[in-house]
């Protein structure tokens, strides 16, 4: 692991970049020395894009929330939780977001059934998910790339990010759960009965079987080091075989199941063009020298400060970075290059660091009107987004609050 050495920065007389070098950056990064982290990356992309797509048209991510709907006809508090808790579990295992935008109109039609509204339907799906993201445990977008970046075990410290998850999930049902109550609509006749496409048997156990794997991989890694070394790959390598034995039992037409696994993957692009920018970005700050500068002011501002101040600091910076780069992937590749020298040289794990990066980055998703799924979501059931800042506000300064609370904890835990 690179580390910096204090006292030893100095500015240098290196000539100013030429500004065309703003425009090859991104592909200067795909041959540059110690970027094939960058290539792997894409590659684990564009293979879960295809894979995620698959499961969608053929069916199955659909099918599994309906069973949940079918078997809670008569308990729709308790089928609130259990719907809020699949889509956050979506999220915070697998790193599911953009492809939940087609179940969002369903959930809020489950909703209206239920006697409740519109925004219901909105914060049993995407708030949900967007929450569970955030509160991620295995993500691969965001946890997998971070850790990767921080040469940290993948997935490693996943037992503080399980209770931040379960905290979390009570207080996003608390928080829908009396929404619900003061919506409700007690005369409304409510009817569950509605049907989801039936997927093939055939794709179903194929899917399950390899998701088995994979879970089994995620819950042995801490403990087993073979897949500590290689879990990108084994993840990667789970989700091909799941997304391609979909498309071939899934769909009659085996040319249709391939073209569907292409087109999810191609519907990675701009997040891949994302990650290239910003990691031409950092290429451009690095060989330019502007890299140890920004390090340098940053360790200055916080210099002679409690490590607290520290985390603070990366926790509001990354907050304010996604505002304006919506990717976690892309953005991890240009914050936590910055983050680890700054945690090393204040003596805080990285491991913390990546905690402050992750709720930095999540939350504020369900709150920036750049997110583009939000919007999209919201666009698709009708509901103004000053509706939606209006209703989330309260609960978005509360989970500000408890992030600030869970990094304090964490650092003096030693996490």
């Amino acid at each position: 692991v690179m580390t910096i050495v204090p006292g030893t920065f100095t500015y240098t007389d290196l000539p100013a970049l030429p500004f065309w070098r703003i425009f090859t950056a991104p592909f200067e990064v795909l041959g540059a020395t110690g970027n094939a982290l960058v290539i792997a990356i894409i590659l684990f992309l564009l293979i879960i894009g295809g894979s995620i797509k698959v499961l969608q048209d053929v069916g199955i991510i659909e099918y599994v929330i309906h069973k949940i709907v079918n078997r809670f006809q008569t308990r729709k508090y308790l089928l609130l939780g259990l719907i809020t808790l699949s889509f956050m579990s979506l999220g915070a295992f697998i790193g599911v977001f953009e492809e939940i935008v087609p179940l969002v109109p369903i959930i809020v039609i489950l909703a209206k059934k239920l006697g409740w509204d519109t925004k219901i339907g909105l914060g049993m799906s995407v708030l949900a998910a967007g929450f569970g993201f955030s509160a991620a445990i295995t993500n691969p977008f965001t946890i997998g790339v971070a850790q990767q970046l921080a040469s940290l075990p993948l997935f490693s410290g996943f037992l503080y990010r399980m209770i931040i998850f379960v905290v979390t999930y009570g207080i996003l049902y608390g928080f829908l759960y009396l929404s619900a109550k003061r919506v409700e609509q007690t005369t409304t006749e409510t009817n569950l009965d509605f049907t989801s496409k039936e997927p093939s048997p055939k794709a179903l156990r194929w899917v399950m079987i390899w998701f088995s794997l994979m879970l089994l991989n995620i819950v042995l890694s801490p403990f087993v080091s073979f897949f500590q070394d290689y879990n990108m790959i084994l993840i990667a390598f789970y989700f091909l075989i799941a997304g391609i034995g979909a498309a071939l039992f899934g769909f009659e037409k085996k040319s249709k199941g391939l073209k569907t696994y292409l087109d999810g993957s191609l519907g990675m692009a701009p997040g891949v063009i994302l990650i290239l920018l910003a990691s031409g970005v950092r290429h451009l700050i690095t060989i330019g020298g502007i890299m140890d500068t920004i390090l340098f002011r940053l360790v200055s501002a916080v210099e002679g400060g409690q490590a607290f101040t520290v985390v603070l600091g990366a926790f509001f910076f990354t907050l304010a970075a996604n505002f304006f780069i919506g990717s976690g992937s892309a953005k991890a590749f240009l914050i936590i290059p910055i983050l680890d020298p700054l945690f090393d040289l204040s003596g805080i794990s990285r491991q913390l660091g990546v905690l402050a990066f992750q709720l930095g980055d999540g939350f504020s998703n369900m709150l920036y009107p750049t997110n583009a799924v939000l919007l999209v979501s919201l666009g698709l059931v009708g509901f103004a987004y000053p509706k939606w800042f209006k209703w989330t506000i309260l609960l978005q300064i509360g989970i500000i609050l408890l992030s600030i609370l869970f990094l304090f904890l964490g650092l003096q835990v030693g996490y």
